[in-house]
C-alpha cells in the first residue's frame, strides 16, 4: 500500500528517506519541505540566468539585424 503524508505529500513507500527513517513526524515534514524549497529555488535561479542570457543574445541579434 502506498501511503501519503497529508502534510508534505511524500509517498512513504517511494521515498528512500523513509526507508532509513521510518518515523514520520511533523519535524520530518518540515525538513522535507525545506529541502524541496531549496531545490526549487536553485532551479529558479538557473532559469533566471538562462533567461538573462537569452535576452542578451536577442538584444545582440536585434542590433545586428537593425531591429
Amino acid at each position: 500500500m502506498n501511503r501519503i503524508c497529508h502534510l508534505c505529500a511524500t509517498h512513504y513507500n517511494d521515498d528512500p528517506y523513509f526507508q532509513e527513517q521510518p518515523s514520520h513526524t511533523p519535524q520530518k515534514c518540515l525538513e522535507i519541505l525545506q529541502y524541496r524549497k531549496y531545490k526549487v529555488e536553485l532551479e529558479f535561479h538557473e532559469i533566471e540566468r538562462q533567461l538573462a542570457r537569452a535576452k542578451l543574445e536577442y538584444t545582440k541579434s536585434g542590433k545586428k539585424k537593425g531591429l
